[in-house]
């Protein structure tokens, strides 16, 4: 079973938390116990995502630094007692020596009281980057359509292909309606080519889409992202679903 779902970019604001919420919503919805941790040592966001930022009281940080164990770390959201997090932290630290990153994430290898764990990396150090894909299951790479995340998530690919065996798809977020309704398939062809990644789904630009994807009462109402993240989730569960785009 793939446990764990890592869920990186080789640029920022591509949707990385987004997709994370998305996929541990449809995970919640099939009665999953589901931890999002947010790798982060920079900018941080899962928690005002989750409505929860005033129950943090340890970050992953704090982890690093052995002020508190993982498990103090976890918090459960209000809203969905089947999704819990760990928060990035907001400050950079620099110092900290690689092996604590190893420490944590065979904490992370021996957490048993979840069904799935999903890493939402923000990419600091590739070496820190190569550490989690060691241990996940499953590699998300997220690109929106704009030149430069294509190349940098080309780059990205390209660096990690020439040392390791990653199993790792691709999610291309932000395609503008025009697009779609002009069934520029071609446009997206190219983008998968450059990639050189198997297509796994695709999300249009929408707004408050982050809120959208872990809110019910909202995603019940948005039923074009509910069924893209089903899409996606039940194939992450080998379920073969067309790749249609809707």
């Amino acid at each position: 079973m793939e446990k764990i779902i890592t869920i990186c970019s080789g640029r920022s604001g591509t949707g990385k938390t987004t997709c994370a919420l998305g996929i541990g919503g449809f995970f919640s919805n099939i009665k999953k116990k589901v931890l999002i941790i947010e790798f982060s040592l920079s900018n941080i966001g899962l928690d005002i995502c989750l409505d929860s930022q005033n129950k943090v009281i340890f970050n992953i940080g704090d982890v690093f630094l052995n002020n508190c164990d993982i498990n103090q770390a976890i918090i459960t959201s209000d809203h969905d007692e089947n999704i819990s997090f760990i928060s990035g932290v907001n400050n950079i630290y620099k110092d900290i020596d690689h092996t604590k990153y190893k420490v944590f994430l065979e904490s992370v290898k021996n957490l048993n009281n979840f069904d799935y764990i999903i890493i939402d990396v923000s990419l600091q150090d590739i070496e820190i980057l190569c550490y989690i894909l060691d241990i996940s299951n499953l590699n998300l790479f997220i690109t929106s359509c704009d030149s430069i995340s294509i190349r940098e998530n080309s780059r990205l690919i390209s660096h990690l292909k020439e040392t390791k065996d990653i199993k790792a798809r691709l999610i291309i977020n932000k395609v503008e309606k025009r697009i779609l309704k002009l069934e520029k398939i071609s446009d997206l062809d190219f983008i998968i080519d450059t990639i050189c990644l198997q297509l796994i789904g695709v999300l249009s630009y929408r707004k408050n889409i982050s809120r959208t994807a872990i809110n019910k009462e909202i995603l019940d109402k948005d039923k074009l992202t509910l069924k893209i993240f089903d899409n996606i989730g039940r194939r992450i569960l080998g379920d073969d679903i067309p790749l249609k785009i809707i």
